[in-house]
């Protein structure tokens, strides 16, 4: 099928998709302007969550968008590429024009294991992504990172510390093992 109809298509499915996936979320999802949401991708919002997708972004197909208890804000002109994870307990605010490349994984929260509650206890740090920011595949952001406008992250990095903007962060490899306590 020709691009530009089978572009047309998708675009006219979300216009009746995105009312009822905010209906169906209790009104915790806000979608403005027109978007590009494959069929197998999840947006979801909790009761004490919320999700806005600007206008013009793209979210490919296996990629779950979830605000389980916290917002999750993608900016305009954004593309997530395919099996993204981005789920917010905080808050994970996604700037403009920004790339996002296939099996990235974007969490502004993690178990408390020192905790009896484990399973049901975070820590949350919200996370912050600029304007115009390239972030290659299978690349791992953790709660608490800011990262400045116009930088790129490259392919496998684990993001642990806040990226200046107009920069370049390439992960190394480092291991480390200590006991727990």
């Amino acid at each position: 099928m020709n691009r530009k109809i089978s572009w047309g298509l998708r675009m006219c499915f979300n216009l009746i998709r995105c009312p009822i996936n905010s209906m169906l979320n209790g009104f915790h999802t806000k979608f403005t302007g027109l978007q590009k949401i494959a069929l197998t991708a999840k947006i979801e919002a909790s009761s004490s969550g919320r999700v806005i997708i600007s206008e013009r972004s793209t979210i490919d197909g296996g990629t779950v968008c979830r605000a389980s208890s916290g917002e999750l804000i993608i900016g305009a002109h954004v593309y997530i590429n395919r099996n993204c994870n981005i789920v917010s307990h905080e808050s994970i605010k996604i700037g403009k024009k920004c790339t996002i490349g296939p099996n990235v994984c974007i969490y502004d929260h993690d178990h408390n294991f020192r905790s009896p509650n484990r399973d049901t206890e975070y820590v949350c740090k919200p996370i912050t992504i600029g304007d115009n920011v390239w972030i290659g595949s299978n690349v791992i952001i953790i709660k608490g990172v800011t990262i400045g406008d116009n930088s790129v992250i490259a392919a496998g990095a684990i993001v642990r510390a806040d990226v200046p903007a107009n920069s370049i962060y390439v992960s190394k490899a480092e291991y480390s093992i200590k006991t727990i306590e």
